[in-house]
């Protein structure tokens, strides 16, 4: 073989090799940078993909600037029902602030509301003992329509508590009609003593009554009743008319009033009491254990200041009389010296009073000397008691000028130059003597 062609052929497929390679590094060239359809796809996809993403972190962005104001407005709303005590609208507030955002600031807030609402309920369930120890007292005291609305009120605003509160409610009713039953049949048996003229066993019934069920209203008819029918009857009437006034020196003066009423009798022991019993004044002294002296019933009360008259007069609807009236209404229109006459007797068979002369040496039951009426008809207004008229006289006691009142009539301790119907005697109004009582008088 010719050894020049030898060498020729394997440089041929080694130019041919060479060019191969070439051709295939252009062709994977050219297909590299060739755009097929899928990879215009993927391309856009992406795109998309970014531009969503994008959307959805503004709208996050967005989003959590809302949630900030609203996480704020709840916030500001806990705190403000906070302070007003509005604890559930403060709840409801703070829990809606807590889902946006928990942080410390809510729970701070929320553990305030915790300590305030537990501080509430001791609050709650003080006041709820407080009320339910009221209407115990109350029902203790027999007022069973306060307790009621007392127990009414703790239904309306404690509705937890009101089954059991019902149960002690329908319990006060019950005593309540109990108790009104018991008024019923005591007022039934005051009004036949009323009838009967025992009136101070008519004001132990009423009073019983009242102890029943106080604030009924019940008895007050029958009180006045007893007021009209027994504390001022026998009032007598003492016409507008010119009389003789003086006083023990001999000093003469006119005098001219409208016409008025006074007392026939001195206030007696027996209406007195009717005035304590109704209304808690203190008895006099010498009433031991409150109650009148065996057989002094219609003797006049004494041991009476110038403000238990007044007030006894208030109680009954009237007043005291003034210096003037009762003057007037002793000696009638001719100024006479006693209300009998001018004439005291030396007889003592034939005294008309019971004047330190008459020697009785205690008190009489009222009207048991007829003879010493005025001719006005008014009883014993010479001697028996000493009697306080409403009036005022300056005295000095002391250096010091002090107003006295005025006592007029004398008493069974009085001779006959004290008991005329012009004498007067001062006293301090808070005095206390058991020879002193007084009658009342009126328009």
């Amino acid at each position: 073989m010719n050894k020049g062609v030898t060498h020729i052929v394997p440089l041929a497929v080694m130019g041919l090799l060479i060019i191969i390679v070439v051709v295939l590094l252009l062709f994977q060239t050219m297909t590299s940078n060739t755009v097929t359809p899928n990879s215009v796809v993927n391309n856009e996809s992406v795109i998309a993909n970014k531009r969503a993403e994008n959307v959805i972190s503004q709208r996050k962005d967005n989003q959590a600037v809302v949630n900030g104001d609203e996480y704020v407005k709840y916030i500001e709303e806990g705190k403000k029902a906070l302070t007003d005590g509005r604890y559930d609208k403060a709840q409801s507030a703070l829990l809606a602030a807590k889902a946006i955002n928990d942080t410390a600031e809510v729970k701070g807030l929320i553990k305030t509301l915790d300590d305030k609402i537990v501080a509430f309920g001791q609050e709650e369930k003080d006041g709820l003992d407080k009320l339910f120890e009221e209407a115990d007292k109350l029902k203790s005291e027999n007022k069973w329509d306060d307790s009621i609305k007392v127990y009414e009120l703790i239904i309306k605003d404690y509705p937890t508590h009101s089954e059991d509160i019902k149960k002690k409610l329908a319990e006060v009713r019950h005593l309540k009609e109990e108790a009104m039953t018991a008024l019923i049949l005591k007022i039934r048996e005051a009004k036949k003593q009323i009838d009967n003229g025992n009136f101070l066993q008519a004001v132990e019934d009423l009073k019983l009554a009242d102890r029943f069920y106080p604030y009924s209203g019940q008895t007050d008819i029958y009180m006045n009743d007893i007021r009209t029918k027994y504390i001022n009857a026998d009032m007598i009437k003492i016409p507008t008319s010119e009389a003789i006034g003086g006083d023990s020196s001999g000093h003469i003066r006119s005098i001219k009033l409208p016409t008025f009423y006074i007392d026939k009798y001195e206030v007696t022991n027996e209406k007195y009491a009717v005035f304590v019993m109704d209304t808690g004044h203190n008895p006099p002294s010498y009433w031991k254990d409150g109650k009148i002296p065996v057989s002094k019933e219609k003797c006049p009360v004494v041991g009476i200041t110038f403000d238990d008259a007044k007030a006894f007069a208030k109680w009954a609807g009237k007043r005291l009389p003034t210096e003037d009236e009762w003057e007037k209404a002793a000696r009638y229109i001719d100024g006479r010296k006693y209300p009998w006459g001018d004439v005291f007797p030396d007889d003592v068979s034939k005294i008309p009073c019971n004047s330190l002369e008459y020697n009785r040496k205690d008190i009489l039951s009222v009207g048991s000397l007829p003879a010493g009426n005025s001719p006005y008809g008014v009883v014993d207004m010479a001697g028996n008691v000493w009697e306080w008229v409403d009036g005022t006289v300056m005295v000095i006691v002391d250096g010091r000028e002090t107003n006295y009142r005025i006592l007029k009539g004398g008493s069974f301790m009085t001779s006959k130059d004290g008991i005329t119907a012009s004498s007067r005697l001062l006293e301090e109004p808070s005095v206390v003597m058991p020879d002193t009582g007084f009658r009342c008088a009126k328009d």
